[in-house]
C-alpha cells in the first residue's frame, strides 16, 4: 500500500502542471501592456506551537520552547480572488513534561511539503487598499523523525529522582547511595522509534490539513510582506512518539501543531512591452524597406551604418568602409594600407615621420601660426562656415510672420508640402520653394494667404524682392479653382516640447521645420509626404535614430486631420490636440568632457597634448568648428570628476558637454533628455 506522501506528490506534481499551463494560456492570450501571471517567490520565518501528548500527561510541570520553522512558497494567481500555494517547511517541534518518577521528552524534526488554496476577499474589499486579509486551506505531508534525551554526553541514563535531581543511578537502585548528581544536555541523541521497540508499527510520514488565516501588505509593487498562522490538523498521533496505549493520562486524538510567520515574497509579475505605434499597415512595404539598399553595398539601409559609401570602396557587415591596418582612413583612400599598428598618418593614411612631426612643433614654438589641422574627407564634412538659403535661381515665397503661431496656423503651414525651414540669427525663417517661375510662387503664396509673406527673386544666391505689380499681373491669369485643397500631406513630428532643443540633436534629420507655438510649445517636424506609406518609413528612420517619440500627422485644406480621415488603418483612439510630447532615447545621451574648439586649424602643442593624452576624438559641429572631447560618460558626476582632473593637468578649457548619438550638445540639454 502507498504511503500518504505518495498521494500528496501527486497532487503537487498535478498543480504544478496546472501552474504551468495556466501561465502559458496566459501569455498567449494576453495583450500587449497586460501584466503575466507568474509566480510569487516567498521566505519565511516563525515558529511552531505543539499540541499533542507531551504536557497533558499530568506531571508536575511541562516546559515550552521556541521552535523556529522556515518556509519556501510559490505562489500563483488562480483568479481576482483565489491564489495557489506550492510550499515547503522545515523546522523542529521540542517538548517535555516532567513526571513524578521520569521526564518525557522529545524533539521532532519536520520536513513538509503541501499546497494550499487561499481566499484574499478581492470581491468585497476596495481595490485601492495597501493590506489584504485572506484565509487558506490546503493538504501537505511530512516526513519526521522523534527522538529524545536519555542520556548526558558520557552515555549515562538519566534517572529522575523524587527529589527532583537527576542521577546516573535509580532511586530503587541498590547501589543508589553511590549515585552522582547529572544534568541534561539537551542533545536529543535517541531514536524513540527504536528505543520504544515499535519501528514496525508506525511510519516516519503523516499528512496535516493546514487551516490558515493571515494579512499581506504590498510594501511595493515588487515585494509584499505576509504576516499569517496556520493550524496544522494532523492525521498521525505518533509525532510525540506517544499514542493511546503510552500512558493511562494520555489523551485521545492525533497530534496536531500551529506554525505562525512572517514572510517576504517577490513579484514575478512583468508587463508585456507593448509594441511601438506603428502606422505600416501593409507588409509589401515593410518587406521593401528591409532590404532597400539605397548605396547598393550590399547591406540594407535599415543596418548600414555607413549609407551613402563609394560603389569602389568593399564594406565590412556594417556597410562601413573595411581599414584593414585600423589607421582610421579607409582602404579605398589609404595610399599606404599596411601602417605600422598605432602609427600616426596623415588624412592619405601615410605614416608621419618623425620630422614630420617635429616639424609641427617647430611651428608652433617659432610663432608661425601656420599649423593647418588637416581633415579627412571620409569622416569630417568639408562644410562652409556660412551657409545661404539657397544657391539656386528661381523664386521663393518667404513668410514674414512665423513667431507665436496658433495651432490653425500651425496646420495651416504643415499642410503645404513645399514649406521648408531655415535658422537664422533671430531663430528661424521659412519659405515655400525654390519655384522655376513667378506663377508658381504666386499660386504657392496665394495658398498661405493668411500670412504676411513675399515672393523673393533668386540670381545665383542673390535675393531681390519682387513687385506687387508683378505679382498682380500675374494672379489675373491663375484660375484658382485648380488648386486641389483636398490634397492630404503627411509629416513625422518628431515632439513638442516646453524648451527649445539644439539645432545638434537633429543634425541628421532631414527637411527639418521648427515651429513655435503661441500655447508655450517647440514643434521639431520632419519631411513631407504624399503618402502614408513614405511617412511610415522616415519614422522608422526617425526611430533608429533614437527619437523614440516620433509620429506620423496628416494634414488636408489647411487643418490638421486624423490619420483615419486620410485612409490609414488605425487600431487606437486618436487625439489630434496639441499637447506636450515626444521622447528620446535616453540610452544614447552621454556626457563626455570638451577639452577644445578649433576653427579649422589646431595649435602643434595642443595637437601633441592630445596624441599624449590619447582616447580624444574629434566632433565637427554644424556651424565647421571641429569640437575635441575625452571619455563617455552615464552620468554628469563622472564627467564633471574627469573634467577637473584633466584641469589639473593643464587642460584649462576643460567643461562637460552632452553627446546625442555622437552629436555634440549643451549638459544642460542632457540633463533635461535624461530627465535628471
Amino acid at each position: 500500500m502507498k504511503s500518504p506522501i505518495h498521494h500528496i506528490a501527486l497532487v503537487i506534481c498535478a498543480c504544478c502542471i496546472s501552474f504551468s499551463t495556466y501561465s502559458q494560456e496566459d501569455t498567449t492570450s494576453t495583450n500587449a501592456g497586460i501584466e503575466l501571471n507568474r509566480p510569487m517567490l516567498e521566505l519565511g520565518v516563525g515558529t511552531f506551537n505543539y499540541f499533542g501528548d507531551v504536557g497533558k500527561l499530568n506531571g508536575i510541570g511541562s516546559t515550552s520552547h521556541l521552535n523556529w520553522g522556515y518556509r519556501i512558497a510559490f505562489k500563483n494567481q488562480l483568479s481576482n480572488s483565489f491564489n495557489a500555494d506550492l510550499f515547503f517547511l522545515f523546522g523542529s517541534i521540542t517538548a517535555n513534561e516532567r513526571l513524578v518518577d521520569n521526564d518525557v521528552n522529545f524533539e521532532s524534526k519536520i520536513r513538509m511539503g503541501g499546497l494550499s488554496i487561499s481566499y484574499n476577499f478581492n470581491a468585497l474589499l476596495p481595490e485601492d487598499r495597501k493590506v489584504t486579509p485572506y484565509i487558506s486551506l490546503g493538504i501537505a505531508s511530512y516526513d519526521f523523525s522523534t527522538k529524545s534525551d536519555l542520556y548526558d554526553a558520557q552515555g549515562r541514563f538519566y534517572n529522575y529522582w523524587d527529589d527532583g535531581s537527576i542521577r546516573d543511578i535509580a532511586q530503587n537502585d541498590p547501589n543508589a547511595g553511590n549515585a552522582v548528581e547529572i544534568q541534561r544536555d539537551y542533545d536529543y541523541e535517541t531514536d524513540l522509534r527504536k528505543f520504544s521497540d515499535r519501528e514496525g508499527d508506525y511510519d516516519l510520514r503523516a499528512v496535516t490539513i493546514p487551516v490558515g488565516i493571515g494579512a499581506e501588505l504590498e510594501m511595493t509593487p515588487s515585494f509584499t510582506l505576509r504576516l499569517g498562522t496556520e493550524f496544522h490538523i494532523g492525521l498521525s498521533d505518533n509525532l510525540d512518539n506517544i499514542n493511546d496505549d503510552s500512558y493511562e493520562s494520555t489523551r485521545s486524538g492525533n497530534d496536531h501543531f500551529m506554525y505562525s510567520s512572517i514572510g517576504l515574497a517577490y513579484n514575478l509579475k512583468h508587463k508585456k512591452k507593448a509594441p511601438k505605434e506603428s502606422f505600416l499597415p501593409m507588409s509589401e512595404d515593410l518587406l521593401a524597406l528591409e532590404y532597400e539598399d539605397e548605396d547598393q553595398d550590399g547591406i540594407a539601409d535599415i543596418i548600414d551604418h555607413c549609407p551613402g559609401t563609394p560603389a569602389e570602396a568593399d564594406v565590412d557587415e556594417f556597410g562601413c568602409p573595411l581599414d584593414g591596418d585600423k589607421d582610421g582612413v579607409p582602404d579605398y583612400l589609404d595610399l599606404e594600407p599596411n601602417s605600422v599598428a598605432d602609427a600616426k598618418v596623415n588624412s592619405d593614411g601615410v605614416a608621419l615621420t618623425d620630422e614630420e612631426i617635429s616639424a609641427m612643433y617647430k611651428a608652433y614654438l617659432s610663432d608661425s601660426g601656420e599649423m593647418t589641422y588637416v581633415k579627412s574627407a571620409t569622416y569630417t564634412a568639408d562644410l562652409k562656415l556660412k551657409r545661404k538659403i539657397s544657391q539656386s535661381n528661381g523664386y521663393r515665397v518667404t513668410i514674414l510672420d512665423s513667431d507665436d503661431l496658433s495651432s490653425d496656423e500651425i496646420a495651416s503651414l504643415l499642410s503645404i508640402k513645399d514649406v521648408k525651414f531655415i535658422e537664422t540669427a533671430s531663430g528661424g525663417q521659412y519659405y515655400l520653394g525654390t519655384y522655376q517661375s513667378l506663377t508658381e510662387a504666386v499660386e504657392k503664396q496665394m495658398m498661405v494667404y493668411q500670412f504676411d509673406t513675399e515672393i523673393e527673386h533668386l540670381v545665383d544666391g542673390q535675393a531681390t524682392m519682387v513687385g506687387q505689380e508683378d505679382i498682380a499681373g500675374v494672379m489675373e491669369g491663375i484660375d484658382a479653382s485648380h488648386i486641389d485643397p483636398d490634397v492630404v500631406v503627411f509629416r513625422v513630428q518628431i515632439g513638442a516640447y516646453r524648451y527649445r532643443l539644439s539645432k545638434d540633436v537633429f543634425k541628421e534629420v532631414p527637411d527639418l521645420l521648427v515651429i513655435e507655438g503661441n500655447d508655450g510649445l517647440t514643434r521639431y517636424v520632419s519631411g513631407s509626404f504624399y503618402t502614408i506609406q513614405e511617412a511610415a518609413e522616415h519614422k522608422v528612420d526617425l526611430l533608429l535614430k533614437g527619437f523614440e517619440g516620433a509620429f506620423v500627422t496628416a494634414y488636408r485644406g489647411g487643418k490638421r486631420i486624423k490619420l483615419k480621415e486620410a485612409g490609414a488603418t488605425v487600431n487606437s483612439k486618436e487625439n489630434i490636440e496639441a499637447k506636450e510630447s515626444g521622447q528620446i532615447n535616453k540610452d544614447l545621451v552621454k556626457y563626455t568632457v570638451k577639452i577644445g574648439a578649433f576653427e579649422g586649424r589646431v595649435p602643434a602643442e595642443t595637437l601633441g597634448e592630445f596624441m599624449n593624452l590619447g582616447g580624444v576624438r574629434p566632433v565637427r559641429n554644424t556651424d565647421g568648428i571641429t569640437t575635441y572631447v575625452y571619455g563617455m560618460y552615464n552620468s554628469f558626476e563622472e564627467a564633471e570628476h574627469t573634467a577637473r582632473v584633466l584641469k589639473e593637468d593643464g587642460f584649462e578649457d576643460a567643461e562637460v558637454v552632452g553627446d546625442f548619438n555622437g552629436k555634440i550638445i549643451d549638459a544642460d540639454e542632457a540633463k533635461k533628455i535624461k530627465g535628471e
